[in-house]
């Protein structure tokens, strides 16, 4: 048997944010709790059943001047200017839908879109069959 590898085309998007940023409050309970806008976000990827979402910090980043920028992460620790990166992925029309149906909290953040493959391995047998 031989090994092949099927290629789909599928979509990444990559939104930058600040990480203490908060959204404008939809109900009583977010006007006393704010909630962060990057878990508003993830939340909206899952309501809207985008794929994959994740959410991660960015230590460290590289400015144009060419330096490199480390941040400290830790539970007492308010930098504001830590980034946060919100990843989505999924097919590129339903991440384009997905954009100009949350445009309101994507406004003014660093939005980025790959194209990537997903390879899925299989076993190719002497007949051809997968």
């Amino acid at each position: 048997m031989e090994t092949i590898i099927q290629a789909r085309k599928t979509g990444m998007l990559l939104i930058f944010l600040r990480r203490w940023e908060t959204a404008e409050p939809e109900k009583f309970i977010e006007k006393i709790f704010r909630p962060f806008k990057s878990r508003k976000i993830v939340d909206e990827a899952k309501r809207y059943g985008i794929q994959r979402a994740h959410l991660y910090y960015i230590k460290l980043h590289l400015e144009e001047c060419g330096s490199i920028i480390e941040y400290e992460v830790g539970e007492n620790n308010s930098n504001d200017k830590l980034l946060v990166c919100v990843e989505l992925f999924d097919d590129k029309e339903k991440l384009e839908q997905f954009v100009l149906c949350n445009e309101k909290i994507l406004t003014g953040k660093i939005v980025i879109f790959r194209e990537v493959e997903k390879w899925i391995f299989c076993q190719k047998d002497i007949l051809g069959n997968r």
